[in-house]
């Protein structure tokens, strides 16, 4: 019993956190400084991926959102989330990604000095295009 409703609390725990993401203000990608206010809170995060990188070792995907790994903004994919990716129709993450301007939510972390996001679902990023919006004015 206290297993079931432990359950159910973590899951509507999670829920809220999830819906109350669109009221959430959407940060940029490119200013790590305000996204490194946000260590170990739930954020919206908005940039373009302009570099990837793969870890030969452990396969572990990095979407960059700056010229410099080392100091930029980065989404991580560990190699176990894959299968999810491929069941939602992105099969090289790295590749599908590289260039696009998304969205992406989750809880952000200190690593090396950097701010990242680990990406646990492909729902947490999303591909966004701002010309599509504004195509459908005219």
């Amino acid at each position: 019993m206290k297993r079931s409703l432990l359950f159910i609390f973590f899951f509507m725990a999670q829920f809220l956190l999830i819906s109350n993401a669109n009221n959430l203000n959407v940060l940029d990608a490119k200013n790590p400084i305000g996204i490194m206010s946000k260590v170990s809170k739930y954020a919206v995060i908005k940039g373009i991926v302009s570099d990837v990188d793969v870890s030969e070792r452990s396969k572990v995907i990095f979407l960059n959102f700056g010229n410099n790994y080392n100091t930029s903004f980065s989404a991580v994919i560990y190699e176990n989330k894959l299968p999810a990716f491929a069941m939602a129709g992105v099969n090289d993450p790295a590749g599908y990604y590289k260039n696009k301007t998304v969205k992406l939510e989750g809880f952000v972390r200190m690593i090396n000095g950097k701010p990242e996001i680990v990406i646990e679902s492909p729902s947490q990023i999303k591909i966004i295009d701002d010309n599509i919006k504004l195509s459908r004015l005219h």
